[in-house]
């Protein structure tokens, strides 16, 4: 079991290695939590996202969706402890600076209010402000939290690849817009093959315009309306 760390006693636990994951999708923000290695049943959660909303409310969702899926470790394995690593792992849309954590969404509809700003940075000043909100060991620990970032549609391809470790994949995410990833023996393929650069569909051109505009959120509600098949 992730959460059985073997001990009899307080004093004699080993330290949880805690990830917790984030998909800071454009319509919601859905998170879940790893122990050494392990999904825990039950901690898959979801949120409105504020992905429209200022930086602030940004990054101060993000920041009570850290804690509440800590509190899910707290109740659900053991009280938090001062030697438990705490990671997070961001899965989020591009254009993205993954490396640095450096969103440069603009145009997309979601997330705009970060354009050219440190999601790490803010997070992490985020945590340091709400110790005086929160005290003790919970925020400590997520000041402390080693962050990163991924594209989305990639974690979800390289995730689907380990059903299908040998085969070559398309893998493809609809939302706010449209999400890819392309691949082989799973590893993330991009510039040949005649796939983007990349590696990337959404800003590919098709027909007047790019695929995005085709086949996200927009182009999918555009496409109704023209075939009479919104309802008031």
């Amino acid at each position: 079991m992730p959460c059985d760390d073997g001990a009899d006693h307080p004093s004699e636990r080993f330290p949880a290695r805690i990830t917790i994951t984030l998909d800071a999708g454009g319509t919601f923000l859905k998170g879940a939590l790893i122990v050494n290695g392990t999904f825990i049943p039950g901690s898959f959660l979801t949120w409105p996202s504020k992905s429209q909303g200022s930086a602030s409310d940004t990054i101060a969702s993000f920041a009570n969706a850290c804690r509440e899926l800590l509190n899910v470790f707290a109740s659900t394995c053991r009280p938090l402890d001062y030697h438990d690593s705490i990671r997070i792992g961001f899965a989020f849309p591009g254009p993205f600076n993954y490396a640095e954590g450096i969103a440069l969404l603009q145009g997309v509809g979601k997330y705009e209010s970060l354009y050219r700003l440190s999601v790490r940075d803010l997070l992490r000043t985020e945590f340091q402000k709400q110790k005086s909100l929160f005290p003790g060991i919970m925020t400590n620990r997520l000041t402390a939290a080693n962050i990163r970032f991924g594209n989305d549609a990639f974690m979800f391809g390289l995730g689907a690849s380990i059903r299908f470790p040998s085969e070559r994949l398309i893998c493809l995410t609809l939302g706010t817009g449209l999400g890819s990833a392309f691949i082989e023996n799973g590893q993330i393929i991009a510039g040949r093959n005649r796939i983007p650069d990349s590696g990337m569909l959404f800003a590919e051109p098709y027909r007047n315009h790019t695929v995005d505009r085709y086949f996200g959120r927009r182009g999918i509600l555009n496409l109704a309306s023209e075939r009479g098949l919104l309802v008031d």
